[in-house]
């Protein structure tokens, strides 16, 4: 689901669209359409959010000093009644869409028309780690990473130790220690070119 950059291009491949309906997530009452997250991302989030400086090397910084700094708390994952993870994930992440934007590819199977989120976790790694890997987020491999664990989901129940930074879309909030997630099947009609 793309559109052309230029806008004239745009507007033309607009005037016969298709239209495609959409899922939209839910975090509590969060409304999502693209990822929800509450790892090291959520942390990156809570520090961009505060930060006078915008673009895509402040961001990097962020991530840099979060990825030094981030103690992740214990998570637990229920899905159905049953407990699918347990651990101190780096990333934990519901994903709508494949990516998160600036060409990361987080969850490559994702399909926002599917009728399912991709459940995204990365055990922890370390800064180096993270850094070697870093190209896997951009060209599509991210599953090879080690560590990398993959579900798809319709709904789910979060536990965590205590509350701590969450993200939707982007957009920091503070996060309780119990958090469900859910989406709405093809609830947001988009337009796009044919």
């Amino acid at each position: 689901m793309e559109y052309p950059l230029k806008v004239d291009k745009s507007c033309r491949a607009l005037l016969n669209p298709r239209i495609v309906a959409c899922d939209l997530g839910y975090a509590d009452d969060h409304p999502f359409m693209v990822t929800f997250g509450c790892g090291i991302d959520a942390e990156i989030s809570a520090r961009y959010a505060h930060s006078t400086v915008r673009g895509m090397a402040s961001y990097f910084y962020h991530g840099v000093r979060a990825m030094r700094e981030y103690r992740s708390p214990e998570v637990r994952v229920h899905l159905n009644g049953d407990m699918i993870y347990s651990g101190k994930p780096l990333l934990l992440t519901m994903a709508n869409a494949r990516g998160y934007g600036g060409g990361t590819i987080i969850a490559p199977q994702a399909r926002a028309d599917d009728g399912w989120l991709d459940l995204c976790i990365f055990d922890n790694l370390t800064l180096k780690e993270s850094l070697l890997n870093l190209p896997s987020l951009f060209n599509g491999n991210v599953e090879r990473i080690a560590g990398y664990r993959h579900f798809q989901i319709q709904q789910a129940r979060l536990e965590r130790d205590n509350g701590g930074h969450i993200h939707v879309d982007g957009d920091s909030y503070p996060g309780k220690s119990e958090i469900r997630i859910s989406i709405q099947p093809g609830v947001v009609p988009f337009a796009l070119p044919s």
